[in-house]
């Protein structure tokens, strides 16, 4: 499983729990600096989700929670197309945004966010050959996309 955006570990803390064996990319050297301290033996990467080469590996499953709209709408569409290009047939990705196409400033980071809403997402995700379901939204308005690589 890759994690994109791992931040300090809470999410992995989880699928490590559940069973699950981790590779992990993220961009603030401090939130992997306190990731590397909780998972010392995960493999990880100080990288951008749009420049990491994601180990040079395909992975059964890729997550990305909280992180998408926080890049530039090219980097959003970039890390997309990556995702689908390194998932094994029926592997499957899970990432969240906004259902809507919205632009906000972060309260975690004071940047720019931006939602491509999800007829982009859909119409991406379906362009680089994976296989969209409808996602669901929690009551706090978090949108959670699913997309499925079709088996070959």
């Amino acid at each position: 499983m890759l994690e994109l955006g791992c931040g300090h570990g809470v999410i992995a803390d989880v699928l490590i729990e559940s069973g699950l064996i981790m590779s992990d990319v993220e961009a603030s050297p401090s939130l992997l600096c306190a990731f590397r301290q909780r998972f010392p033996d995960v493999p990880n990467e100080c990288a951008a989700a749009e420049e990491s080469n994601f180990f040079g590996r395909t992975f059964d499953g890729v997550i990305a929670i909280g992180l998408l709209f926080l890049l530039p709408e090219e980097a959003q569409r970039t890390v997309l197309h990556k995702v689908a290009s390194i998932m094994r047939p029926v592997g499957r990705f899970l990432f969240t945004a906004p259902h809507q196409e919205v632009g906000w400033i972060d309260i975690l980071t004071c940047l720019p966010s931006r939602s491509l809403g999800a007829a982009v997402y859909e119409l991406v995700l379906t362009e680089s050959g994976l296989e969209v379901s409808a996602g669901v939204t929690d009551e706090g308005d978090n949108h959670y996309f699913f997309a499925t690589k079709p088996s070959q």
